[in-house]
């Protein structure tokens, strides 16, 4: 059992009985692309594979896509078999990384946003007005 937190080291110890009065628990995570046998999943700092088989059920979270993965609840099944687990710090940047548009993307030169005479002046009158120069 792991030293630490008591209330987490309480928690794993009543983790075996949780787990024994239900058949599936249900994680929220990203779901990324995967082999057709396996379910990546990013919860937290970890990356999961898990058995396409272990899973009961996927649901996607309204609003919850994030570059190149998707918001989703996950309900597995206890004991479901553990198939890879690194860390999501590389996933991490492609989940945080927004997703360009084709049309910019695929421009030699993306197109330079120049601020107008208009904008220019409010803003300068914004911060002297605010002391923020």
């Amino acid at each position: 059992m792991p030293s630490g937190d008591p209330a987490v080291t309480s928690l794993l110890s009543m983790l075996p009985e949780i787990l024994a009065e239900t058949e599936h628990f249900v994680v929220e995570a990203f779901l990324l692309r995967s082999d057709a046998d396996t379910v990546r999943l990013v919860v937290g700092d970890l990356c999961l594979d898990v058995a396409t088989d272990d899973v009961v059920k996927i649901e996607e979270t309204a609003g919850a896509a994030a570059g190149f993965a998707v918001g989703v609840t996950v309900t597995l099944k206890v004991g479901a078999a553990l198939l890879g687990l690194a860390p999501a710090a590389f996933y991490r940047t492609l989940i945080n990384e927004p997703v360009q548009p084709f049309s910019y993307a695929v421009r030699p030169e993306p197109p330079q946003l120049l601020k107008s005479a208009r904008f220019v002046t409010m803003e300068a009158e914004f911060r002297r007005r605010n002391a923020l120069e």
